[in-house]
């Protein structure tokens, strides 16, 4: 994924569902919920509205 690129932040658990915000690539990690619901996870976009992002763009990264 290229350093510009960014994934939708939602209002809603729903493709179609209105942008709130986004996540770019830039933002690095960030804290989300561990267990998607129905293949969302409910994330803080870049801009710090809550929102839902598409579970299959993300991975979980265990930390110490």
């Amino acid at each position: 994924m290229r350093a510009t690129s960014f994934l939708n932040v939602r209002s809603a658990a729903k493709p179609r569902a209105h942008r709130v915000g986004k996540l770019k690539v830039a933002d690095g990690r960030f804290a989300g919920a561990c267990q998607p619901t129905k293949g969302w996870v409910a994330v803080n976009s870049s801009q710090g509205k809550p929102g839902w992002a598409s579970a299959k763009y993300l991975r979980k990264i265990t930390g110490k």
